[in-house]
């Protein structure tokens, strides 16, 4: 996880930050209603529960990207979680760019079944103290398909390491902290030209995301493969032995 890598993570977490607005904004006033200090505290349990969020899905990145890694330097190609998320994240920006200019793509829904569950998180915690309700809040909708959170997600994946994909979230979450802490206390930095603006800055900041990950951290390595590969001459000589010499067992006694 390098220092490059972590602060290109949270300079296009705040830049992209009015679309977590846009999309979170309303879980962020519903959590965070009151006033004065409990606002306040209120909002640091919002806060806390998506950081618990982003650190789970970092987690899980960054298992399943060091298993990629591990099945790539395996097949002779270094860093392959890498290169998948690279490729992940052109083609998220590729697919945002399309839909903007008008061309329609298949969009995948949300399963009932997340909605009824965020329908539950609401219901059952009514009646808990604010802090606590705003920590349930926060844990439960950072949960609910966003494809700027899971582009982040990607990049988590091809951190290489555990501890680099938990970096990249907390990352992150850090980069969307000013921009939701503003919309907690009922005001918008976001003018109507920003806000338009808003969805190719972010298509924008995962092509370059994208192309990063493919051109400075994700390379081929086929001298591991070579390495892993019997030599043929090799092959043909066991081949002869095996079928010259007698096996112990066949030995005259």
């Amino acid at each position: 996880m390098t220092p490059v890598l972590l602060s290109s993570v949270i300079l296009a977490s705040l830049i992209g930050s009015p679309h977590c607005a846009g999309m979170c904004g309303p879980f962020v006033m519903l959590a965070c209603g009151s006033r004065g200090d409990s606002r306040r505290m209120s909002l640091t349990g919002y806060h806390a529960g998506r950081l618990t969020t982003y650190l789970v899905l970092g987690a899980i990145a960054g298992q399943a990207g060091q298993t990629i890694t591990r099945t790539g330097a395996w097949l002779g190609v270094s860093q392959l979680a890498t290169m998948l998320a690279g490729i992940g994240m052109l083609l998220a920006g590729v697919i945002a760019i399309l839909r903007l200019r008008g061309i329609v793509l298949p969009h995948p829904r949300l399963p009932s079944g997340v909605s009824y569950a965020i329908q539950g998180v609401f219901r059952t915690t009514a009646r808990w103290p604010t802090v606590a309700r705003a920590f349930a809040v926060g844990l439960a909708t950072t949960w609910l398909p966003c494809g700027w959170l899971y582009a982040f997600v990607l990049v988590a994946a091809g951190a290489g390491s555990m501890a680099g994909a938990i970096g990249v979230m907390t990352a992150f979450w850090i980069g969307t902290l000013p921009m939701l802490s503003v919309v907690a206390w009922g005001a918008t930095l976001a003018g109507t030209r920003w806000r338009a603006a808003v969805p190719w800055v972010s298509a924008v900041v995962m092509i370059a995301a994208g192309a990063h990950l493919l051109t400075t951290r994700a390379h081929a390595d086929l001298a591991t493969l070579n390495r892993a590969t019997v030599p043929s001459d090799s092959v043909a000589e066991r081949l002869e032995q095996a079928r010259t010499t007698r096996p112990p067992c066949c030995h005259a006694r």
